[in-house]
């Protein structure tokens, strides 16, 4: 498994480049063995983390289990329900929304993770970046956008105001309401302004997103 970020964490850098060829080999053995295991007694973490997951499937098994608890569960990695929601590609912000309902908790929970490694000619690990992350900070991530410690509140949740300026279109601004349950009634403390009137001031390359200025501003009469 060259270049796995996530699967580094099961192991120092030091110990994979001391390991032979064949003791190498039955690593990625053991590996694949634990990632056809890693969600058996974890039902949730498994239907987030499927390509194919739908609404009514994650609406039948929250409304149908008490999962508040399960849904703080981690894997071995660390990972709970929303983090591996938040590296689904094809979840929607109403998956997003039901998750962060039933369990508000979980957006501010963290797990491990490499965000980056150094790899020598052959392939040998030089260096791991290693970060704690907040299912929001995985998501942006996997968008491919930058963060950094600025862009978020005492909480740990990513500022409304640092989102506006990342240049997201709405729907995945509606991400990143529905991960972390914005009260888009509530002004600045600063500059008194309500959400909308934030992404009127809030300009990427001198323009400002009319879509979303009128999906804020509506968004409470919905």
């Amino acid at each position: 498994f060259p270049k796995c970020l996530t699967l580094e964490l099961r192991q120092s850098q030091e110990e994979i480049n001391s390991l032979t060829w064949e003791q190498k080999h039955q690593r990625s053995r053991e590996t694949a063995r634990y990632l056809t295991q890693r969600f058996d007694t974890l039902l949730i973490l498994k239907i987030c983390s499927d390509a194919n997951i739908t609404l009514d499937q994650l609406t039948s098994l929250i409304i149908d289990n008490n999962i508040n608890h399960t849904l703080q569960q981690t894997d071995d990695l660390g990972m709970t329900a929303l983090h591996c929601l938040c590296l689904n590609p094809n979840a929607s912000p109403e998956m997003f929304k039901l998750l962060a309902n039933a369990c508000p908790q979980a957006a501010i929970m963290q797990a491990e993770m490499v965000t980056d490694v150094d790899i020598d000619w052959i392939g040998r690990l030089i260096d791991a970046t290693r970060e704690m992350v907040t299912p929001i900070k995985v998501w942006l991530k996997m968008k491919g956008a930058s963060y950094n410690n600025n862009d978020f509140n005492d909480e740990g949740h990513l500022t409304l105001d640092a989102a506006l300026q990342k240049g997201f279109e709405w729907h995945d601004l509606l991400t990143i309401m529905n991960i972390q349950l914005y009260d888009l009634g509530e002004q600045n403390e600063i500059s008194r302004l309500y959400p909308f009137m934030r992404a009127a001031a809030a300009t990427v390359n001198g323009l400002s997103n009319l879509e979303i200025i009128y999906q804020l501003a509506m968004y409470d009469t919905k």
